[in-house]
């Protein structure tokens, strides 16, 4: 089995999960937690152009994120990501704010951040090359609540610059995933 077809079978079941248990919370200003940790699929649109492929690679993998958030508009996230191809491997770590703004019964955030990166590169004669570097992601997705303590985030996107034999490879970062959410943070009220 490739990982293409798991990774379509983890995106209809999210997919299905959204549909059959998606109820907004009572009150928009909970939507946004203390303290989350998720998870998520990805799909890579890696730029290998610029390390000697004849084109772009697709690469599969997953995210993980923790995120601690000050208020219901700011916080801190940190992901850990690993992304693999035929012959092309990407992995690493990330780390900055991110800002929140509650819409549509859900939350939209964006993002930036900054970390770290590992390429391996493997060409067609067996001749391998490893290289990290810097990386960082600008990017954001949506957030629906399910529930006190869940949420799914049906898109999540980023572009993802990473750095690889000396040079820069600008990439396409898609993903989806769930959330499992501690605490919830009231809006600040308005002064009259």
């Amino acid at each position: 089995m490739t990982t293409k077809p798991v990774v379509v079978r983890l995106l209809v079941v999210i997919f299905l999960v959204l549909l059959a248990g998606f109820r907004p919370l009572s009150s928009q200003a909970q939507a946004v937690p203390r303290l989350s940790v998720s998870v998520s699929p990805s799909w890579i649109r890696y730029d290998s152009k610029t390390v000697g492929f004849a084109g772009s690679t697709d690469l599969f993998g997953g995210t993980g994120a923790a995120t601690f958030n000050l208020n219901t508009w700011f916080g801190g996230t940190a992901q850990i990501f690993g992304d693999y191809g035929d012959h092309v491997h990407l992995k690493g770590w990330m780390a900055g704010p991110q800002f929140y703004h509650q819409k549509f019964g859900g939350v939209l955030f964006g993002h930036v951040l900054f970390g770290r990166a590992q390429t391996r590169l493997e060409t067609v004669v067996g001749n391998r090359e490893l290289d990290v570097a810097r990386c960082y992601a600008l990017g954001g997705g949506f957030e629906l609540p399910l529930g006190q303590r869940f949420s799914v985030r049906p898109i999540e996107a980023d572009y993802l610059s990473s750095s690889a034999t000396g040079t820069s490879q600008h990439n396409v970062r898609i993903s989806v995933g769930l959330v499992y959410r501690w605490g919830a943070l009231k809006a600040t009220p308005k002064l009259p």
